[in-house]
Order: C-alpha cells, then structure tokens, then sequence
C-alpha cells in the first residue's frame, strides 16, 4: 500500500505543477493581452457618450470596400453616433451606404426604394449637415 500511495502521490504532485504552470501562463497572457489594448488608446465610455448623435434614429446598412473605415468601423461609428448598423436591407433601413463593388444589397435597396449614399454624403450626415 505505501508504494501505490507515493505513485500516486508524486502523480497528484506533477498534476498539481502542471496546473500551476498553466495558471502562470494565463496570467502572463491575460497581463499581456491588458498592456495591448491599453496601448491602442481606445476612448473611453465618457468620449462615446459625448459624441454628437447626429445618426439617432436612423439605420444604415454598408455594401462594398470603404476608404476611410474599416468594416467594423463603420459599424462603431454608426452605433456611436446614435444610428443602427445592420446587416441586410430591409423596408425599415433608412440609408445603403455604398462603396466600392457593393453587392447584392444595392439592388435590394433599389428594389425597396431606400436612399442610396456613398462615403461623402455619409460624413455630411455624420457631421449634422
């Protein structure tokens, strides 16, 4: 018995360093994941609150590449100036942002009627005017 009871205490014992490795591992990459995105100086909950809500109410749907935003930038961008990103033209989207190559969205848009813009008159509507 006291055999079987050091194998299986020295097993106990490696597992228990295992779990121990692991937890050092995570919490250097938890720390390290912390460090890169406090250095992309993302804004703070205040800065986005205090945004002008010049989009409020209205929803957007993006077809084709944009120059000055990125996918989810768009997106960001939308929702944090008070309007709606959404994925599929439907009766309830108020603009089709269009950029370069759209797709199946524009003749969607075009079918239902809603107003098609491109990347200028987007920043108009952005900026209130």
């Amino acid at each position: 018995m006291p055999l079987i009871r050091s194998v299986f205490q020295d097993e106990l014992d490696s597992v228990s360093q295992t779990l121990f490795e692991l937890s050092v591992m995570v919490s250097d990459s938890m720390a390290k994941a912390t460090d890169a995105l406090m250095s992309k100086n993302l804004p703070l909950a205040e800065e986005v609150i205090s945004l002008p809500q010049t989009l409020a109410g209205l929803t957007f749907v993006v077809t084709g590449g944009l120059e000055s935003f990125s996918r989810d930038g768009i997106s960001e961008t939308i929702v944090a100036h008070g309007g709606k990103s959404a994925s599929a033209v439907s009766k309830k989207t108020d603009y089709l942002l269009v950029g370069a190559e759209p797709g199946s969205k524009l003749a969607k848009a075009e079918e239902l009627g809603v107003t098609i813009i491109d990347e200028t008159a987007f920043k108009k509507l952005l900026a209130g005017s």
